[in-house]
């Protein structure tokens, strides 16, 4: 059902409406930032047009075969298209998935899983880095073949932005004269890595970064341990997006916090060689979102310290930690707007697959550079 979707009400309405009036489009590009609910609202779709019994607000009863089938991606009516891992085997009986590794292909159904259960898991499967040209071809013959009773075909293809040029160019034709049954929705948070040639071809509707409360509830619905203060943190930290939910472990998430602050407190007492062994142990896991959340984790840091230092406010967002915040701000004097834009900066250089170790080296050293210890002076 819609009601499944967190968020973009604008987006919600402006597709029932379309529905309603019968003016879907053949070819749309959804995009926004990573965890917002582009695959989530795609798939809800495809169940909306395909639900036996819709309600007056066009919610999918979620009860249907159809619905059922979309749901757990076995519906010849909505096919989902993502990343694989390079294969040497030939397709087999026009099946893309037959060519995957027997490891690789479980990987696949556990990750499918996984986001059928919860249609805001970003499946990731290891070494797929690339939508293959395969699958691609496979979506245009499967399109070409007929619905029946009136239904429509859905293809998702998230992630579309990892479709090489000749990838997309083999896309381009069904974009121009796709099947009048068929919608196909390209989901991104890159949309400026797309070919304009792609792009002039679909409707392109914008996801918005969810509200602060919008992610608290997420969070109250799937991790019923946090408490009051603890669902204020997570929803800062997650800057508007539930992607970073995937990769972080509740469980362990004060022992990572307390690394990364650990991290700035070795670098200002000159202990470089603590400094180094837990960039080390942070880098480790070669995990570009695990990188993203030590960042965001000193980015909340320091605004804290500024909180502080000019309120001397304990109603800061690392309420658990306010006396380690005070005594930093205390001891230190940092150029914290200088530092917030080193971090922001850091983010982009992320996604430019850099060295992440040397990364934080660097970030650090810098960081460090715009601190003084005030408490010697």
């Amino acid at each position: 059902m819609w009601n499944n979707i967190i968020g973009q009400d604008k987006v919600i309405s402006f597709l029932k409406i379309s529905i309603k009036n019968k003016r879907l489009n053949t070819a749309y590009l959804f995009y926004g930032k990573k965890g917002v609910g582009k695959d989530a609202v795609a798939i809800e779709l495809a169940k909306s047009l395909n639900c036996a019994n819709p309600d007056e607000e066009l919610n999918a009863c979620d009860k249907c075969k159809s619905c059922i089938d979309i749901q757990k991606f076995h519906s010849r009516y909505m096919k989902f298209i993502t990343a694989l891992p390079a294969s040497k085997s030939e397709i087999q009986e026009d099946n893309i998935l037959l060519s995957l590794s027997p490891d690789d292909y479980e990987i696949y159904l556990a990750e499918l899983e996984k986001k059928s259960e919860n249609l805001y898991h970003k499946i990731n499967i290891p070494k797929s880095n690339n939508i293959r040209i395969d699958s691609i071809r496979q979506l245009i013959k499967e399109a070409y073949v007929t619905a029946m009773d009136n239904r429509k075909k859905v293809f998702i293809i998230s992630d579309c932005d990892l479709m090489n040029q000749n990838t997309a160019n083999s896309l381009l034709k069904i974009l121009e004269e796709p099947p009048s049954d068929t919608i196909i929705i390209l989901t991104t948070s890159r949309i400026n890595f797309l070919l304009p040639t792609i792009t002039g071809r679909c409707q392109k509707i914008k996801f918005e970064s969810l509200g602060k409360e919008e992610i608290m509830i997420y969070l109250k619905n799937h991790f019923s341990e946090l408490d009051d203060n603890e669902l204020v943190l997570f929803s800062e930290i997650a800057q508007g997006s539930l992607g970073i939910f995937q990769d972080l472990d509740m469980g362990s998430f004060s022992s990572f916090r307390q690394n990364v602050v650990d991290i700035l407190r070795n670098l200002v007492s000159s202990k470089y060689l603590g400094f180094s062994k837990l960039i080390n142990e942070i880098t480790s896991y070669k995990d570009k979102n695990i990188a993203k959340l030590a960042i965001f984790i000193l980015m909340l840091w320091f605004k804290d310290v500024n909180q502080m230092k000019i309120n001397n406010d304990p109603n800061i967002i690392n309420k658990d930690l306010a006396l380690n915040v005070k005594q930093f701000a205390d001891r230190y004097d940092a150029d914290i707007y200088k530092i917030v834009l080193l971090l922001e900066d850091s983010i982009k250089d992320i996604d430019s697959n850099v060295n992440l170790e040397l990364l934080f080296h660097n970030l650090l050293i810098k960081i460090n550079s715009q601190i003084k210890n005030i408490s010697k002076i």
